[in-house]
């Protein structure tokens, strides 16, 4: 899957999330309803939306069905990004982090690159790893996934 599907597709999925939660405002609709996708997949989804707002599906957009339906359209996406993504080595695997797992993250893993010191000075850092391998066993079930021996032999530096 193209890198610029993915971004479509996530960007689409977060603007469900929005719609959904009653956040989206009136320009998203604008951006997100009003276009028109090359890939099909999100494409159908849009028609789906856009008949659901002009009432020609068997819910009101306003019942809870609805907003169930539009989440299920987001899992939906963001499931399909899941798996492709692992069935291209080019593409990464994304992994979404709070903005504190991030920072936490990012300052356990910087103090470990500056001093190969690799413990756990607070315990916020034992909390954002261990979501962080919560994140990770969610994805880790995919079959395309290399095996760990095949994995460690890709990123182990060149043997003189």
């Amino acid at each position: 899957m193209k890198t610029e599907t993915i971004t479509y597709r996530n960007d689409f999925a977060s603007f469900l999330d929005r719609l959904a939660s009653g956040d989206s405002p009136p320009a998203d609709w604008q951006q997100f309803v009003v276009a028109h996708y090359p890939d099909e997949f999100l494409e159908e989804i849009r028609r789906n939306v856009v008949r659901l707002y002009q009432d020609r599906l068997p819910i009101e957009s306003k019942a809870d069905a609805a907003i169930q339906l539009l989440n299920s359209w987001s899992l939906t996406i963001r499931s399909s990004i899941e798996t492709s993504v692992a069935d291209n080595d080019e593409i990464g695997i994304p992994i979404c982090l709070t903005p504190s797992e991030f920072v936490v993250l990012d300052g356990f893993l910087r103090r470990y690159s500056e001093s190969d010191n690799l413990n756990c000075e607070h315990p916020s850092e034992k909390q954002v790893l261990w979501n962080l391998q919560c994140i990770l066993e969610r994805i880790d079930r995919h079959p395309n996934l290399p095996s760990r021996d095949v994995a460690r032999d890709a990123l182990a530096p060149p043997r003189e």
